[in-house]
């Protein structure tokens, strides 16, 4: 699954591997994911901060945060978004790097708290409500996630992360023709060479290439 300061992940990628993956989120052609590599599917379509960009000491803290988290301190990381200005924690990318601090501890109920605040500081951005999905699909409340990312479809038309990310709600539930469905609807929306290659080998979609699924 796709949750990405990187790419996406589910129940079985996030158990699987704790430090190296995260959910799925997509980064644009040539642009570096932020935060993570737990192959997070996210999506970063330009983010108009209603709070304000962040300024010095807090853009120090925050990186001071992923470097924590980058190394697995997650204490650490956790205690330097504490120093950022009290004016500026619910900040849109203060939440989303503390959403992946506690999706790498596999705190799902965090997540999910998280992600409610991310959608009301930014309800236009997309990443908010697929956190919310991802959290909800890590618990694994399935019908909940994917009814919940379903409509963002057609808010966000253009995001992969959205279709990607239901594949893998519906691959993890035994639904493996919608999930295939869905998985053709991100490599059509996307750079399908770029989403290829993260389904291959994430372990969410891995029930599509056990039952002889073939992806083009």
């Amino acid at each position: 699954m796709v949750n990405n300061l990187s790419l996406g992940v589910g129940p079985v990628s996030a158990k699987h591997y704790v430090v190296a993956r995260e959910s799925h989120e997509f980064t644009k052609e040539g642009e570096q994911p932020n935060v993570s590599h737990r192959c997070i599917v996210f999506s970063h379509l330009g983010q108009a901060m209603k709070m304000g960009q962040l300024e010095p000491p807090d853009t120090h803290f925050l990186s001071g945060a992923e470097g924590w988290m980058e190394l697995g301190d997650y204490d650490s990381a956790l205690a330097e978004l504490e120093l950022i200005s009290p004016d500026y924690l619910r900040h849109f990318d203060v939440l989303q790097v503390r959403w992946h601090i506690h999706n790498r501890m596999q705190d799902w109920e965090c997540c999910l708290n998280i992600s409610l605040q991310m959608i009301e500081a930014q309800p236009e951005m997309p990443q908010g409500w697929i956190n919310h999905g991802n959290a909800l699909f890590y618990l694994e409340r399935f019908e909940e996630a994917f009814n919940l990312l379903v409509p963002m479809l057609k808010r966000f038309p253009h995001d992969e992360a959205i279709p990607y990310n239901l594949a893998c709600y519906k691959c993890q539930s035994g639904a493996i023709q919608e999930a295939r469905e869905w998985l053709e609807c991100a490599l059509k929306i996307g750079d399908s060479k770029r989403v290829k290659n993260m389904a291959v080998n994430d372990p969410d979609l891995m029930p599509l290439w056990e039952h002889g699924v073939k992806i083009k």
